[in-house]
């Protein structure tokens, strides 16, 4: 009898389940004249328009004729699709400076006491992601993104000054370096919601045409910058040996955005991001030249910092599940009124005031993307 019992409750549960799968499969009621079936493009016809046969109530319909009912409809291109995990790369331009009083107050003369800059840095950069848009369920909507990136320098130019007065004049001391070489990563993960602004007919949640997605994350980007090749300019006095020091800086915090999804013509994907972030500054140094100075942690410097990235990117669908696409995108960030720590050999440390560091960075890449 348990057996028996334990069996029948199994077919049961068997058909139940098959009907609810079946009712959200077909996506609707029978009561009107045509139903929408999410998975596809078109909706589906209830009624022969040649004969008016009720398609609906076809008990004795084959398997095969249910086949060829469907086959004419198209599923949703890779474009209609906002879920995907993507690979891209392509050449990115930085450049950072930074400057420092003479005091911690910033008020005695002078008020720049030294000033390094990082121009037309050279990156071949590679990263990866994914995006997903939950389409059913508790998380209906729901939309999380994640990203990483590497990137190594392979060319840029540096040049440290010092100055006597205010405002970056009496300028005493001038050296024009390389700054080839070292790397930059990051990444960021974020979540959001999605807004649908128009739809494609099936009415699917991932065939949005336009939607709109604010996001708040967290990132962190880094930067671990090179000096060599010495040349001293200002006195004149030409190239010097040895140089090999290194400045590491972290840019870290949350942040705010939104993402503009357009889907065209079932081929043709574009993407408007914008995001704001507040960001902690910390950077660390090794001026090996420097006797006097600790090593390999010879100063730090920490600021309260934001910044701003803005991206555009377009992708081509090659088939169902397979897109590629370019992007470009620009990051502005800036950190002002923070400290610079100064290490000194003998155990004592100097302080002074941490005026701005200020970063700026193009990207321009090429990727493919698998849909889902």
């Amino acid at each position: 009898m348990r057996i028996v019992t334990l069996g029948l409750a199994g077919f049961v549960s068997s058909i139940l389940l098959s009907s609810t799968a079946m009712a959200q499969y077909y996506g609707g009621t029978q009561g009107g004249t045509m139903y929408q079936n999410p998975y596809y493009q078109r909706p589906v016809a209830t009624t022969n328009a040649a004969n008016g046969e009720d398609l609906l109530n076809q008990p004795s319909r084959t398997s095969r004729e249910t086949r060829n009912e469907f086959a004419n409809y198209t599923p949703l291109s890779a474009a209609q699709k906002l879920s995907y995990v993507y690979v891209n790369m392509g050449v990115r331009s930085d450049e950072l400076q930074w400057n420092i009083a003479s005091d911690i107050t910033g008020t005695n003369t002078p008020n720049v006491l030294s000033e390094l800059t990082w121009s037309d840095m050279s990156i071949y950069e590679i990263s990866g992601g994914i995006r997903h848009t939950f389409n059913k369920g508790t998380f209906r909507n729901v939309y999380i993104e994640a990203e990483g990136y590497h990137g190594n320098i392979t060319s840029g130019n540096n040049q440290d000054s010092d100055y006597n007065g205010n405002n970056r004049t009496s300028e005493f001391s001038r050296s024009n370096n390389n700054g080839e070489g070292g790397s930059v990563q990051g990444g960021q993960f974020g979540i959001g919601y999605s807004l649908a602004l128009t739809r494609y007919p099936n009415g699917a949640p991932e065939a949005n045409r336009y939607s709109l997605t604010p996001v708040i994350g967290y990132s962190i980007h880094q930067q671990n910058l090179e000096i060599t090749d010495g040349n001293q300019t200002i006195p004149n006095s030409g190239p010097f040996s040895g140089l090999e020091s290194t400045y590491e800086t972290s840019w870290k915090g949350p942040y705010i955005g939104a993402r503009l999804n357009m889907n065209l013509a079932n081929k043709h994907r574009f993407l408007l991001s914008g995001d704001y972030q507040v960001s902690d500054y910390y950077a660390q140094a090794d001026w090996n030249l420097r006797p006097d100075f600790m090593h390999p942690k010879s100063y730090e410097h920490e600021a309260d910092g934001s910044g701003y990235q803005l991206q555009a990117e377009y992708g081509y669908s090659i088939n169902s599940n397979w897109e590629i696409f370019l992007s470009a995108a620009l990051r502005e960030f800036t950190a002002e009124d923070g400290v610079d720590r100064t290490f000194f050999s003998s155990g004592a440390v100097g302080t002074t005031k941490l005026n701005a560091v200020d970063w700026s960075s193009q990207a321009y890449k090429a990727g493919v993307s698998f849909k889902f």
